[in-house]
């Protein structure tokens, strides 16, 4: 069995010869105009698929950046025998897009910097950093009956480090400390990724998405890791 050719070679009279030579048939307008109907209706239903991958990826990328930055503050507590501190951008920062999907990484100041600069008390070693496009930390809950809100420290003074557009208006951010030994000082429950955004007080899925990713962490080694599990 033959397949027919994309093409069809008709006879063409050629004039004033009389015989016939062969042109090709190009499709016709309602041809292609099928052929357009026809992708654009496999497009509208692949899009929701595609669009769901792009929220995974976005949340596995922010995943791995958070646990990276998570172990470099850690290796810089043990490093330098200072207390570490790795702030979650809340409603007191500037930018309303930063708010719960931004980072800043900051120490304590040693006695040395200190004495060299007066009223100094922390030294900036990551300014604010955005995660992924359309992710974010949850605000309203990082674990069963807390928020980052309750986990929020007073930080008195990191203003006198930041650069006049991004200093906050409440010095208090959500926090997780690394001590001197790399181990975690204080509480911290669980920190959950999702695919969205903060506005008005409130966390806000973007489309129907409900996706998360969990970052834990051990209490005494300080490491933090993913929840496989998750919720």
């Amino acid at each position: 069995m033959t397949s027919s050719p994309l093409f069809h070679l008709v006879p063409w009279p050629c004039m004033p010869c009389g015989k016939h030579r062969f042109m090709r048939r190009a499709f016709s307008l309602m041809e292609l105009l099928s052929v357009v109907a026809v992708v654009a209706l496999l497009l509208a239903l692949i899009a929701p698929a595609i669009s769901g991958w792009g929220g995974v990826i976005g949340r596995k990328a922010a995943v791995a950046q958070m646990l990276t930055l998570f172990e470099q503050a850690r290796a810089a507590a043990i490093e330098t025998g200072q207390t570490v501190h790795v702030a979650i951008a809340n409603d007191s920062h500037p930018d309303p897009s930063m708010r719960y999907a931004a980072i800043l990484v900051f120490r304590s100041a040693t006695e040395e910097e200190q004495a060299a600069d007066p009223g100094r008390e922390f030294f900036i070693l990551k300014n604010w950093t955005r995660l992924p496009r359309r992710t974010a930390f949850r605000s309203e809950f990082s674990g069963p009956g807390q928020s980052l809100i309750q986990a929020e420290v007073s930080i008195p003074g990191i203003n006198r480090e930041l650069p006049a557009p991004a200093r906050l208006t409440i010095e208090r951010l959500p926090l997780v400390r690394f001590n001197g030994a790399g181990a975690i000082e204080g509480a911290i429950g669980p920190l959950f990724l999702f695919e969205g955004y903060h506005e008005g007080g409130r966390d806000m899925a973007a489309g129907a998405s409900v996706g998360q990713e969990t970052i834990l962490f051990s209490r005494f080694t300080g490491r933090a890791y993913q929840d496989i599990g998750g919720i």
